[in-house]
């Protein structure tokens, strides 16, 4: 539990964690909104039917496996710049 405390403390509630923490926040909102307008814009075979569940599972899977740099560079091609520090 100790642990636990001081992770949350000194590392996820960060002050200085929260910008970064707030923008990719936007980048995977960003990204799920264009995906949901637009499905054509996932490549094939994310969207296993034609329901609203089935396509948003597919969004959000194929949004989950996408690194930091990847998820980075189709937010900014399909939906437009991210504004992180230089360091994080």
């Amino acid at each position: 539990r100790e642990l636990k405390r001081f992770l949350y403390d000194k590392l996820y509630n960060s002050p200085s964690l929260i910008p970064v923490r707030d923008e990719a926040q936007r980048v995977v909102a960003g990204l799920a909104a264009a995906y949901r307008n637009d499905p054509s814009l996932l490549p094939s075979g994310w969207v296993r039917d034609d329901s609203d569940i089935g396509r948003l599972r597919g969004i959000a899977d194929y949004i989950a496996g996408m690194t930091d740099p990847f998820a980075i560079a189709r937010h900014e091609e399909l939906v437009g710049p991210v504004h992180l520090p230089d360091r994080f």
